[in-house]
């Protein structure tokens, strides 16, 4: 297949899970009476225990409230992940666009 790795000597295999303590800020700002941006980050892992050597994301996003229950935003966010697997470390970044729909109740 173009673009698979064909590496068979190669495998990665998780066995549990985990759970990162977490700092987070959020922000909601409305631009009229329909239009709103939200920002989000957060920063978390610090080694303890069992958890992420470090972990953090950021989003930003623009929505537009159709009524009092429904919403649409959509915006980026990048995530980011430093851990340790079976003494290998591994670091995860994942970004790119979203778009959700909100229902208020």
């Amino acid at each position: 297949l173009v673009g698979q790795d064909t590496n068979p000597d190669v495998s990665f295999e998780v066995d549990g899970s985990w759970a990162d303590l977490l700092i987070a800020a959020r922000m909601n700002r409305r631009f009229g009476e329909n239009w709103f941006g939200v920002g989000y980050a957060d920063i978390g892992g610090f080694g303890i225990e069992d958890s992420s050597e470090l972990t953090w994301q950021v989003s930003a996003g623009l929505g537009y409230r159709f009524n009092d229950k429904w919403s649409a935003v959509g915006g980026y966010r990048h995530l980011n992940i430093e851990r340790e697997f079976d003494r290998t470390n591994i670091t995860a970044d994942v970004s790119g666009p979203f778009l959700g729909l909100q229902a208020r109740y």
